[in-house]
């Protein structure tokens, strides 16, 4: 009886450090995976009626388990004018992890405007709405219910 009662706290145990160490390289692997580079697909930029958008988001400032900030710019261009460029901070919080880090989404991501220009962000898109990541595909899209606010992919840079 007591050999049984140890041995099932041990599993436990044992059980709770895998789960542990498991998360902790899943944060690494979307710390790694979301600062960047980010570019709209020519799909998404005809619907939006736009040329191109380019975002770039920054290291986590920070970090939690299950919430992140980080520091962001975008930049929209339509007919060789940019039509916005915005200083952001982006706050994620409770994302939902597949058990293997394939496809994460995020409950909610508020966007702060940080420029100083006249141009609010919330002309632009909602301030808060759904963040999905597919890393198979290096894919980041922004939603608000059914609408789409920025499908972005990626951009790899070789290291100089």
């Amino acid at each position: 009886m007591k050999q049984s009662y140890l041995f099932s706290i041990l599993l436990a145990v044992v059980l709770m450090l895998v789960w542990i160490t498991s998360v902790s390289s899943q944060n690494t692997q979307l710390d790694t995976f979301i600062e960047g580079m980010w570019v709209a697909s020519d799909e998404f930029c005809s619907r939006a009626d736009i040329d191109g958008m380019m975002v770039y988001i920054g290291p986590a400032e920070d970090f939690g388990v299950f919430e992140q900030t980080r520091r962001a710019y975008i930049i929209m261009h339509s007919d060789g004018v940019i039509i916005a460029a915005k200083n952001i901070e982006i706050s994620m919080s409770g994302f939902l992890m597949s058990p293997v880090p394939v496809s994460l989404n995020y409950k909610s991501i508020t966007l702060t405007d940080m420029s100083d220009d006249k141009t609010s962000l919330d002309n632009i898109m909602p301030t808060s709405m759904q963040c999905e990541l597919e890393m198979s595909q290096g894919k980041m899209s922004w939603l608000d219910g059914d609408i789409t606010y920025a499908e972005l992919y990626k951009t790899h840079t070789p290291d100089v």
